[in-house]
């Protein structure tokens, strides 16, 4: 399937309704959407949790509430863009590294005991094909190691150089807090005013999303002040997939560094960060590559940077393997993005995302954004032509596939009580999460979710905004 166009989407729904021989809006018609999808075995390969374990989490009782969500207790998990569930190869993976632990101890560093357990001195090597696969990288431009703020701190202490001619940041208005916070200490680190460095876009009055080409436009107009640009491939809020390729090209125009996180991308979107000449990227792998709370993060650099002589802060891990235990404080560096581990990685959590990336390797990110397009678009569509679309809320994600992810983010109306509205989806067994002040994302993820947890979501809104009514 090449979904190019606006209502291709809705085209091919229409098609297989026909098909069908049931209406769009129908649960016949999810549940036959769930019979011919590619994907559906691996929602098998993930814990699921229930609508007891959801209501169990936020100390209520099932019992005590009337439950609306038919004789089925799954609940509806649609919050992979917060935090992924947990695959069921992951215990098996955990439990070998903590076998070996019980029974080899330091041995562990250096050995393995079966083909599902890791070398503890080089453990993440084992992720790094898996991940470069993710974001159209090359395997020796990538690198797994520490948290995704860690890193961009890292990455920013070499390729952020200002200058007296080139010393500006630019960046999203609304960018997650973290990333704010860290570019601005970088900024402060370097003896600058974040006020006076820091460009940070708006979308333009009454809307809610950036425009790529507002983006190229001050890359032209500032690009000889600007000394990195940094975006979000996929804005946490909205939803909004930028145009990577063609900003990355204009900032290199101008003579740019351009980097980007990759945090609400991988495992989301296809991207070709290689071909596109993308300088640096980051990314965590909790979210949509299911790691696991906490789990180990990554890095891009771009080849052409392989011996460079940037300013970086180094540690052992960042010493050449061949070399490194030879101890003689002499620093003989990595030729790749492992010269910025600066310490060992966390075998346990390696061993987690490991499980994750094998389902990755064996669905295949075409496979995964093919079903994206159309659960996400089923999703869309349910919500566009419900009775309380633009009434009580609308969607701020853009309505073309090819500008976002499996994340719509509903913007509902001040007069209505959001965190009533959120809390009510929770008791029905729906997970998803509360922006302030009042929007709800709602994320579909491909692997483990369904068209019929789809029209069942909408379902269990629509009885929630009815009862707004009355």
């Amino acid at each position: 399937m090449n979904v190019n166009r606006l209502n291709s989407i809705e085209e091919l729904l229409n098609q297989q309704a026909e098909f069908f021989s049931h209406k769009i809006d129908s649960l016949a018609f999810a549940i036959c959407m769930d019979k011919i999808d590619p994907l559906a075995k691996f929602q098998d390969k993930f814990h699921i949790p229930t609508v007891s374990d959801v209501l169990e989490g936020v100390g209520i009782d099932k019992n005590a509430l009337k439950n609306n969500t038919e004789s089925d207790d799954t609940a509806i998990y649609f919050n992979g863009n917060s935090l992924g569930l947990q695959s069921k190869l992951s215990e098996e993976y955990l439990n070998s590294e903590m076998e070996k632990w019980a029974k080899w101890g330091s041995i562990g560093y250096f050995k393995s005991r079966s083909q599902n357990d890791l070398m503890w001195s080089r453990s993440e090597d084992h992720l790094k094909e898996g991940c470069a696969d993710l974001i159209g990288a090359k395997k020796d431009d990538v690198a797994c190691l520490n948290s995704v703020t860690v890193n961009l701190h890292l990455l920013f202490i070499s390729f952020y150089r200002p200058t007296k001619e080139r010393f500006m940041i630019l960046m999203e208005d609304k960018a997650f807090p973290s990333d704010f916070y860290a570019v601005e200490s970088q900024i402060r680190l370097k003896g600058y005013d974040p006020k006076h460095t820091l460009i940070c876009l708006k979308p333009r009055e009454g809307e809610h999303c950036l425009r790529n080409d507002d983006i190229i436009e001050n890359i032209k107009n500032l690009g000889n002040k600007i000394a990195l640009v940094f975006l979000s491939s996929v804005h946490y809020y909205t939803g909004a997939l930028l145009d990577m390729e063609t900003i990355t090209t204009a900032g290199k125009i101008m003579g740019c560094y351009v980097g980007w996180n990759l945090t609400h991308g991988i495992g989301n979107v296809k991207m070709n960060i290689n071909d596109w000449n993308v300088d640096f990227a980051i990314w965590s792998s909790y979210k949509y590559l299911n790691g696991g709370p906490g789990c180990i993060a990554g890095m891009y650099v771009n080849e052409k940077y392989k011996h460079n002589d940037f300013p970086k802060l180094l540690g052992w891990f960042g010493h050449k393997y061949e070399t490194r235990f030879i101890m003689n404080n002499v620093f003989d560096p990595e030729p790749s993005p492992d010269i910025y581990k600066i310490s060992n990685s966390p075998a346990l959590y390696v061993s987690l995302l490991r499980a994750s990336l094998k389902i990755f390797q064996e669905a295949t990110m075409d496979k995964i954004v093919e079903k994206s397009y159309l659960l996400t678009g089923y999703l869309y569509y349910l919500l566009k032509t419900s009775s309380f679309y633009k009434k009580y809320f609308e969607i701020i994600t853009p309505e073309d596939p090819s500008k976002r992810g499996n994340q719509l983010s509903i913007l509902f109306n001040s007069f209505l009580d959001v965190k009533m509205i959120y809390k009510e989806l929770t008791n029905n067994g729906v997970v998803c999460d509360i922006r302030e002040p009042n929007v709800i994302r709602i994320a579909p993820a491909p692997l483990y979710n369904t068209f019929r947890q789809v029209y069942r979501f909408c379902f269990i809104l629509s009885n929630i905004l009815v009862k707004t009514q009355k």
